[in-house]
């Protein structure tokens, strides 16, 4: 246990059926901007969508998990 908190977000574009895009957080310094709150706001998924798609993650396809890694976020 490293005693820091993590949040996994899943983001499904085309429903239950389509590619979701999984990130893990870690909010583990204290200027990140997850640090002082419990989960992403809207902006913050917002970006994490952005990213996935500039990254690759494709919405429509049918099935499976494109895991955008952590260090490809942009904050």
């Amino acid at each position: 246990m490293s005693g820091r908190r993590e949040v996994r977000l899943r983001v499904w574009g085309a429903g239950k059926t389509g590619e979701a895009l999984q990130v893990d957080l870690h909010p583990a310094e204290p200027e990140h901007p997850l640090a002082d709150n419990a989960y992403p706001d809207v902006a913050d998924v917002r970006a994490i969508i952005d990213e996935g798609l500039t990254q690759g993650w494709q919405p429509d396809a049918r099935g499976g998990t494109f895991t955008l890694p952590r260090h490809a976020l942009p904050y």
